[in-house]
C-alpha cells in the first residue's frame, strides 16, 4: 500500500510540473529621470496551438492599462485576437491575422 501511494503521489507531482511547464510570468520595474516608476507585471500560458498572455502597466500616478493577447495558429497560419484597457475604461481591441513565417 505505502508503494503504491509512493508511485501515485510522484505522478501527481510530474503532472504538476507538465501543466505549469508552458505557463509564464514576470514582473518588470522601470525608473525615469525625473523619479517617476512604471510596472509591468504580465502572465501567460500556452496549450493546444493557443498562447494567452495578460498583464498591467501601472504608471507613477498609480493610473494603469490591462491587456491581452490571444493567438492560436493551424499550421503556417495564425490569427491573434489583443485588448487593451486605459485608465478611463476605454478599450481598444485589435484582431489580425498572418501567415508564412
Amino acid at each position: 500500500m505505502k508503494k503504491f501511494l509512493v508511485i501515485a503521489t510522484a505522478a501527481v507531482s510530474v503532472m504538476a510540473l507538465t501543466a505549469d511547464a508552458n505557463a509564464w510570468s514576470r514582473k518588470s520595474t522601470w525608473k525615469g529621470p525625473n523619479g517617476g516608476t512604471v510596472t509591468n507585471q504580465a502572465y501567460g500560458h500556452c496549450e493546444n496551438g493557443t498562447c494567452t498572455r495578460q498583464g498591467r502597466i501601472t504608471g507613477r500616478h498609480g493610473n494603469s492599462v490591462t491587456y491581452g493577447t490571444s493567438t492560436h495558429c493551424e499550421g503556417s497560419v495564425c490569427s491573434r485576437e489583443s485588448k487593451i484597457t486605459g485608465p478611463g475604461g476605454r478599450t481598444f481591441k485589435r484582431s489580425t491575422t498572418f501567415s508564412g513565417y
